[in-house]
């Protein structure tokens, strides 16, 4: 089975906020698919957004998404959807009342160290369990560090949990380089950079 990139598009926002709910921990999987969905319909309207998935007979294996101005994608969206958020908040809150101790718990943002939050980001990488080890996640990678370079962009960072051992071994094999840790919404991340080096014509930043 081949793999085949294609950028993320409006047809592609319930499966791949479907993925994320059952492959990502994290906030935004505890809040659940209806408002993991409106979050995506706002990164889509944005255009600081990158983001690939790869499909094969309508399944979304595998997704990436991230910006070379995380602060301002996410700012995007939240102009672009911020009815279907609020209201997919709100139906996550009432159906969970432990993910508004989340929610207050990181309100204040990182800590026990913090990082650059204007930094360009890889912001999520997912993989359906069973697609792992056939090559998805690396062309997701590759796919994403092509279109940052082709944006002059020479550095990115990332979030991990500590205790996702398969992404820590995934990132590390692929030369990103640990910066730092800090603490948001009760969980301890890694916070991992990598270096691109420069498209061709391009200035870096």
């Amino acid at each position: 089975m081949g793999i085949v990139l294609a950028p993320f598009r409006s047809e592609h926002v319930a499966r791949v906020a479907d993925l994320h709910c059952k492959a990502l921990p994290g906030l935004l999987s505890a809040m659940g698919p209806a408002a993991a969905t409106a979050f995506y319909e706002g990164y889509l309207a944005s255009p600081r957004c990158v983001a690939f998935v790869d499909e094969h007979d309508n399944v979304v294996r595998g997704f990436v998404l991230g910006s070379g101005d995380p602060q301002g994608m996410r700012r995007d969206a939240l102009r672009a959807n911020i009815r279907g958020i609020l209201r997919g908040m709100t139906a996550s809150v009432l159906r969970r009342p432990g993910v508004l101790w989340l929610l207050a718990g990181g309100a204040a943002g990182p800590s026990a160290g913090g990082f650059d939050r204007r930094a360009p980001e890889l912001t999520y990488i997912a993989v359906r369990a069973d697609a792992r080890g056939a090559g998805v996640g690396s062309a997701l990678l590759a796919a994403f560090h092509s279109a940052l370079r082709a944006q002059g962009v020479g550095r990115y960072e990332l979030s991990v949990e500590t205790d996702n051992h398969g992404a820590v071994t995934f990132y590390e094999s692929r030369g990103l380089r640990q910066a730092g840790t800090y603490r948001q919404f009760a969980t301890t991340y890694r916070r991992y950079a990598l270096e691109l080096p420069p498209a061709s014509g391009t200035q870096t930043r």
